[in-house]
């Protein structure tokens, strides 16, 4: 009798501890400790905060200018050289690593086509101006023949302040409308181009957000009435120029453009000024 007695306490103790394990194994991780020590509580780690960054994701093109002006995002976004626009040296001094130009008509060129439309766009790219009190065209898309189908540009405002500026056009506008100069649609950085000084330029535009940053800081942001960038086959991507009646070469260097179909977040932001800035 008091052998069976034991038996029921010792059973009784186990199932005990066993109710209590399942209380404990709620703050267990079962990976870390298959036997549930219900002496310890289990504190899960922090959260990760690193900056995670795919520049890759999302290309519609890119120029790293790596001996030619080839797209290596892969969608074969090719661009050819006009008028005399050539390979140079990049920020770091290596030859043939940047895309330069005379300031009188040079420019680089894709042909307009659909795999450069997106509804969201950002753009990014490194550039250095060698004279200032002049207009310099940076990165913009729009027919180079007729001006048509203008969806966005990247360029050095006018001689008075001398500030790059990005401008979008109403998406719901017609491919064949033609622009004046409106200073409305654009958003503008907040300090002068200083000659001879590379700056990392990012713009984007998302759900009717326009923003422009400048070595990996947001230098002005504006929300428009309208949510979508134009959508227009025709509109070359052009680089380093502007159409051909008012061609704007920039007198400078342009390198590692990249044209995305989606918002970068600011860690991607940072990350694309990041070897940028430390070699400044």
């Amino acid at each position: 009798m008091k052998k069976i007695l034991v038996s029921l306490i010792v059973i009784a103790s186990v199932v005990a501890c066993t109710k209590d394990c399942e209380e404990c194994k709620k703050d267990c991780d079962p990976a870390q400790d298959s036997t549930c020590n219900c002496d310890t509580i289990y504190i899960p780690p922090p959260p990760d905060t690193s900056c995670k960054t795919d520049l890759t994701k999302g290309l519609l093109a890119y120029f790293p200018f790596n001996g030619n002006f080839n797209d290596e995002s892969g969608n074969g976004n090719n661009a050819t050289s006009k008028n005399g626009a050539y390979l140079t040296t990049d920020f770091l001094g290596r030859t043939g690593k940047a895309a330069g130009f005379d300031g009188v008509n040079d420019y680089l060129i894709v042909p307009g086509s659909n795999k450069l439309n997106a509804d969201t766009i950002t753009v990014s790219f490194q550039v250095m101006v060698n004279t200032i009190n002049r207009r310099h065209a940076g990165v913009s898309r729009a027919n180079y023949e007729t001006v048509q189908s203008h969806v966005f540009a990247i360029q050095q405002s006018q001689p008075s302040d001398n500030k790059w500026n990005f401008a979008v056009v109403p998406g719901t506008d017609d491919c064949s409308k033609l622009y004046s100069y409106d200073p409305g649609g654009a958003v503008y950085a907040s300090g002068p181009t200083q000659p001879g000084r590379w700056y990392n330029i990012v713009a984007s535009f998302a759900g009717g957000v326009q923003k422009i940053y400048l070595d990996g800081v947001l230098q002005s942001s504006t929300t428009r009435t309208f949510t979508k960038v134009k959508s227009c086959d025709n509109g070359d991507l052009l680089i380093g120029g502007w159409w051909k009646n008012d061609i704007l070469s920039i007198d400078g260097k342009i390198d590692e453009v990249r044209l995305y179909k989606r918002l970068l977040t600011d860690c991607e932001i940072s990350k694309l000024s990041e070897v940028f800035k430390d070699a400044q």
